[in-house]
């Protein structure tokens, strides 16, 4: 795990909520409080997945950051959110890609998702990285194999 600042709050958040810059990942809960509380959480959906769309359940119980991101514009646009909390999940084919690279030797199995947490409250805005296992073990391998490609990418995008 990995906390990170962004370098411009403003640049960040037009990446975030204007830019189609995290479209590819899925967003299992997300609040945003302005004048009023507003929570996106997919864990009621859970199990709810269409086998046709090449979703597993936990997948199908998220909605695409694609999907949610013009809804989450509507409500940061014009005046700053008093705070806001987005979990953003890479995909399940993305995780895959970034732990056989990782470590081609293995397989991964343990692996239940990566994340990248963004947290904004009383004018800071802080990043924090996440890989959940299904069992708990003491190789943190996988996490920071996540906590590299997640920096790297930030770093790319010059957003920290």
């Amino acid at each position: 795990m990995i906390r990170f600042s962004p370098k411009k709050l403003r640049e960040f958040n037009k990446q975030l909520f204007a830019e189609p810059t995290f479209d590819a990942f899925l967003v299992p809960e997300a609040h945003f409080v302005t004048a009023f509380r507003t929570d996106f959480n997919g864990n009621s959906a859970e199990g709810s997945s269409n086998p046709e769309d090449g979703l597993s359940a936990k997948e199908a119980a998220c909605v695409s950051w694609k999907e949610l991101r013009p809804i989450a514009l509507q409500l940061v646009r014009g005046q700053a959110p008093k705070s806001f909390s987005v979990v953003l999940k890479l995909p399940e084919e993305q995780v895959r890609e970034i732990l056989a690279q990782a470590s081609p030797d293995e397989d991964g199995s343990n692996v239940e998702g990566f994340y990248l947490n963004i947290r904004y409250a009383k004018d800071e805005l802080m990043l924090t990285s996440g890989c959940m296992q299904k069992t708990f073990s003491l190789d943190k391998t996988w996490e920071k194999a996540w906590d590299h490609y997640i920096e790297n990418y930030l770093s790319r995008l010059g957003l920290i």
